[in-house]
């Protein structure tokens, strides 16, 4: 009867230590794994980090940095759980302290810069147009529209002139959209 006492307190024991073990992994969130694009947030702007495929052209653009806007507060990657609201200073993979600057030459309501990455706006929730969320006046050199089946892409609906986050673009959007969409068909 003893060796079974024992038993039930040494079984008893080990699934505690493996409770509180499992715990201590997950955080205190009840999420699974969550795999973050990257993202940081500033200026009440979410602006995200875009890869280029390896087929991409490269060209060769001189990117100089500004004046700094902000440093990362909270790194989510491994901390945050799955109904973490954004709020300024938030970034997926930027460590706690990473300065954001402005780029020289280019609107902070379009792009930033940290740790020598550039970071497109992507969610501008004070946007009430194409040419607010994407303000690129004097900037845009050609206009290119890629296959969905090979790349990522931002959804355009011609008919409604509304992007797939929602923007309704402007009359001027809509005219060179569909000027270029016209010259597809020659």
């Amino acid at each position: 009867m003893n060796v079974f006492k024992n038993l039930l307190i040494i079984s008893l024991l080990t699934m505690l230590v493996s409770a509180c073990s499992n715990f201590s992994s997950i955080k205190g969130c009840p999420d699974a794994v969550i795999e973050w694009i990257d993202v940081v947030m500033i200026n009440d702007i979410t602006y995200q980090h875009h890869f280029p495929k390896p087929s991409d052209e490269v060209t060769s653009i001189s990117i100089e940095r500004g004046r700094e806007l902000g440093k990362v507060t909270y790194m989510m990657a491994d901390s945050a759980c799955s109904n973490h609201k954004m709020k300024n200073g938030d970034a997926a993979f930027l460590e706690e302290g990473t300065p954001i600057y402005e780029i020289k030459g280019y609107p902070t309501a379009l792009v930033v810069m940290a740790n020598d990455r550039v970071f497109v706006a992507d969610t501008n929730k004070k946007a009430k147009t194409a040419g607010d969320l994407k303000p690129m006046d004097n900037l845009v050199k050609n206009i290119y529209f890629e296959s969905t089946q090979d790349t990522f892409s931002e959804v355009y609906w011609a008919d409604f002139n509304t992007f797939s986050n929602g923007v309704i673009g402007n009359k001027e959007i809509q005219e060179v959209i569909d000027f270029e969409l016209s010259n597809l068909t020659k």
